[in-house]
């Protein structure tokens, strides 16, 4: 077990992760995933039609949450769903901000 350390400090670059004042998690990053939250909310209910409680229970299932932190994030967001209802942007436009998922 001696020197298993330093091989494996060898093997992997281990870079200082800059510590974040308050602690905790990265604010930038909760913005980023409240703004695909609402971007997938306003999917799923102005393009596919789909009602608000199947809508809240298929973000629970891709994003791990409870509906209650789900209805959360939509309220503390509500001036983005307003932007998206009144520029109603074509599912490409989702498309190429999040490639990753399927629109």
């Amino acid at each position: 077990m001696i020197g298993q350390r330093s091989l494996f400090n060898n093997l992997i670059e281990t870079h200082e992760t800059p510590k974040n004042s308050r602690g905790g998690r990265d604010p930038e990053l909760l913005k980023k995933r409240d703004q695909l939250i609402v971007a997938r909310y306003y999917y799923m209910v102005r393009i596919k039609k789909m009602q608000y409680p199947a809508a809240l229970a298929d973000l629970r299932q891709q994003f791990f949450y409870s509906e209650i932190i789900i209805q959360r994030v939509l309220q503390h967001n509500y001036e983005q769903l307003l932007q998206l209802k009144e520029e109603k942007p074509p599912i490409r436009a989702f498309r190429k901000k999040y490639p990753w998922l399927v629109w």
